[in-house]
This record gives structure tokens, sequence and C-alpha cells, in this order.
């Protein structure tokens, strides 16, 4: 700290103390008990290295379902074959960021808003679909998310 003090940096001092105080507090701290026994640990990897099964959250509720693969890629099957959804031939995720892009930056909004409202990633990916149970409705059909 010393150091620091001479080349005219008081302001990190108090900085790099805490940093020296919170690393030795973190190298110190013991990692949580375990609250699983043996058996329940063991159970619950089996299910999820099973691939005759999927382990999902219900739609509502704070509950999982345990779902058969093959039933669950029925029901997502009989979405996408609904007359609501259209196949499309290509992924056009990089022409629409590009417009979106385009049409912030023609707008009159200030620079710092502009480049908050802007996405940064390089690469972007095309939404994803799964469906999540509907546990309260018979037959439980499935809710579509696109993410």
């Amino acid at each position: 700290m010393f150091v620091l003090l001479q080349y005219g940096f008081p302001h990190r001092c108090s900085a790099l103390s805490r940093l020296f105080r919170l690393h030795s507090i973190v190298r110190k701290a013991k990692p949580p008990r375990k609250n699983l026994f043996n058996e329940k640990s063991r159970a619950i990897n089996n299910l999820c290295s099973n691939k005759n099964i999927i382990i999902l959250p219900a739609d509502k509720g704070n509950a999982t379902i345990v779902i058969n693969t093959c039933d669950y890629e029925i029901k997502m099957e009989s979405l996408l074959n609904d007359p609501s959804y259209k196949k499309v031939t290509n992924d056009s995720t990089t022409y629409l960021v590009k417009v979106t892009r385009n049409k912030i930056k023609a707008t009159s909004i200030d620079p710092d808003t502009q480049t908050k409202l802007i996405h940064r990633e390089k690469s972007f990916k095309c939404p994803k679909l799964y469906g999540l149970p509907k546990i309260h409705k018979p037959d439980v059909p499935l809710r579509p998310i696109v993410s």
C-alpha cells in the first residue's frame, strides 16, 4: 500500500485493501455441506442420464415433471404440425438484427441510449422452441416456449 501512496494513488489503497480482505475471507470459506444422501444423489444422477425420459418444470406451479421422451416428441410434433405455424427455409435472425440496428441508428434517440438498445453480440442464435407441460389440463398438453 505504501507504493501506491508514493505514486499518488491514495484512492486505490482502500479498494486494494478491501480486495485483499475479501480474497482472504473467500480462501478461508468452507464449501457447504451436502444436503442429499448418497442414495438420493445417485437416483437423481440416474434420472438425468436416462435418455428415455425428460425432466421439465411444469407450466404453472412449482412442480417438476418426468415425461417419456417419445411422448414429449409426439406432443411437440403435433404442436409444430398445427396450421398456425409455418416452416421457414432459412434463418433470418442476422437479417432482422441488421434491420433493427439500422432503424435504431436512424432515430433521433441520443447515442448513449442507442448503444444500450443495440445488442453487442457478434453472432446471433436462432431462437429455440421447447414445450412445458400444462399439468392442470387433461392429457397434459405442452405450452410452446420460444427462447
